[in-house]
Parts: C-alpha cells; sequence; structure tokens
C-alpha cells in the first residue's frame, strides 16, 4: 500500500517491453544498451522488470527523449555473459 502512496504524485505511465542481448560484462563492471520508448523524458523515473540474472543488478533511466537505456552491473569477481534475448519491460513514471 505504502508503495501505491510514493507513486501518487506521477500523472501518466509509459510501458515498454524490448529483447536486449548484452555482451559479456567484466567482474565489477557494467554494460548497457538503449531502445525507444515512445513520450519518454529526461527526468522521467523508469523501473525495469522481467530480468532475473544470478550476480548482476538491472537499473534503467531516459537517457535521450523517447530513449531509456538498461544498464546491466555485474558485482561479482568474474566476468558474467547474460543470456541472449533477456525480456526486459519498464514503467516510465511521468510527472
Amino acid at each position: 500500500m505504502d508503495a501505491w502512496r510514493a507513486l501518487a504524485g506521477w500523472q501518466s505511465t509509459l510501458t515498454a517491453t524490448a529483447s536486449l542481448t548484452f555482451p559479456a560484462i567484466g567482474a565489477q563492471s557494467q554494460g548497457s544498451l538503449s531502445f525507444a520508448v515512445a513520450d519518454a523524458a529526461p527526468g522521467d523515473a523508469v523501473a525495469v522488470f522481467s530480468i532475473d540474472v544470478a550476480g548482476m543488478i538491472f537499473s534503467a533511466q531516459v537517457t535521450a527523449p523517447n530513449t531509456v537505456t538498461v544498464y546491466a552491473k555485474n558485482f561479482t569477481a568474474g566476468a558474467i555473459t547474460p543470456p541472449a534475448s533477456l525480456s526486459v519491460r519498464v514503467i516510465v513514471f511521468q510527472n
């Protein structure tokens, strides 16, 4: 319930999905891939879902008009190659 109250200030949301293929990401490093999300604007908040890769954390942000960039962060001591064609879902919150 509190999570929904925290979102009360947002005027609208955009939802998009993409299939992303990240290359191998070295230890303690990150990679990023971008895809189009119509009407997304810099400054909008983004939540990323549907990704589960051991040893990695995923985040996203609007990096340019109509563009969301997903970051894959490897926090382990070895390189990780995420599975090909990860299905990524993002929700963009607009105020």
